[in-house]
């Protein structure tokens, strides 16, 4: 009889693509099983049009009705359920779908680890934190080394890209930037005006610069255009969040924090700079087309909700960021290769 399993990552953006090795895998060691995920409206994208996935599950975690609708009609229906979130509306998620086998990690938060039977070791020096959920998932023989994410588009998003690209008449024959200036987590962004330098320096080498972003980062990608000597094409606001993916597709680089569109571009293969500041190193991409530039601090392992555990203000980690480190970089993954 082959096994029903359930992944449970809710949210967010970022969070939910880099768990996507977790699925691919035990589809490949489990090509037998049935696979369901539990995640929330916000990080649907990331897995909406996967392969491995055979059922999706949307949760509103803050209605009764979905918790009443989760219990009747998924109770009793899964073999093993692995929480990749570990926190405790995860692991309610977990308790309530009443699964024998219930995974999770020592390192789980708000007393969610006392809803597993079973809690798997974890540590901070992975090369990709995809690595620690396929640690997880040990017992199912997932390979930590398969540690890549992935995304796969929808076709009409795709298309809206590649219309809204010709719309703007966006560059053809020489390279596209993509500014990820904004984030869920203001202590992981790095100063704008950086990236208004850097996006000049680029602009003066050949390349074109747009400004991604939701519609609420509409100011704020005005703000970061009106900072720049080379006028950039702001897409904050133009697309979905689907479609912002394809145009990353599109580009020949991308400059963020850890946020969620840099992990999108890490899925997609768009070569990328990670300017990563309080987060284990381990939170960014790392490949021959992904570059994570930091500064060296101590306490690295403090996490973005936290006081600087160096007892400076701001996110001094973020602020010793340079900008022709940040350069160095970008013009690294923009040199023409040789195949």
């Amino acid at each position: 009889m082959s096994k029903s399993i359930l992944i449970v990552r809710l949210s967010a953006i970022g969070d939910v693509i880099q768990s996507t090795p977790v699925a691919r895998q035990i589809k490949l060691q489990h090509p037998d099983c049935h696979l369901t995920w539990i995640v929330e409206r916000k990080g649907l994208a990331g897995i909406e049009h996967n392969p491995h996935i055979d059922r999706i599950v949307l949760m509103d975690t803050r209605s009764v009705a979905s918790w009443a609708e989760l219990i009747s009609r998924m109770r009793g229906r899964f073999d093993l359920t692995l929480d990749l979130q570990c926190l405790a509306k995860s692991a309610l998620v977990t308790l309530a779908v009443g699964s024998k086998e219930r995974i999770g990690r020592v390192d789980a938060r708000e007393g969610a680890k006392l809803i597993y039977t079973k809690r798997m070791p974890t540590h901070l020096n992975q090369i990709y934190i995809s690595q620690q959920y396929l640690e997880q998932g040990a017992d199912l023989g997932l390979d930590p080394r398969d540690y890549i994410p992935e995304l796969f588009l929808a076709e009409s998003d795709i298309e809206a890209a590649e219309r809204l690209w010709g719309e703007l008449e966006l560059p053809q024959d020489r390279p596209v930037v993509a500014l990820i200036a904004f984030g869920a987590e203001p202590t992981r962004e790095w100063p704008q005006e950086r990236f208004a330098e850097v996006g000049d320096r680029l602009a003066e080498q050949g390349a074109h610069c747009v400004i991604l972003g939701g519609k609420a980062e509409v100011p704020r990608a005005e703000a970061l255009a009106g900072q720049m000597t080379h006028t950039p094409t702001i897409l904050a606001g133009k697309t979905t969040l689907g479609q912002a993916a394809a145009m990353l597709q599109r580009c020949a680089l991308a400059i963020g924090g850890d946020t969620g569109l840099i992990h999108y571009s890490f899925a997609l293969g768009t070569p990328l700079v990670c300017l990563l500041g309080p987060s284990p190193l381990r939170n960014g991409p790392k490949s021959d087309k992904a570059i994570t530039v930091y500064a060296e601090c101590a306490q690295r392992f403090c996490r973005p909700a936290q006081k600087c555990k160096r007892g400076e203000p701001g996110r001094p980690c973020m602020q010793e960021i340079t900008v022709p480190q940040v350069l160095n970089a970008a013009q690294k993954l923009l040199k023409p290769r040789d195949d």
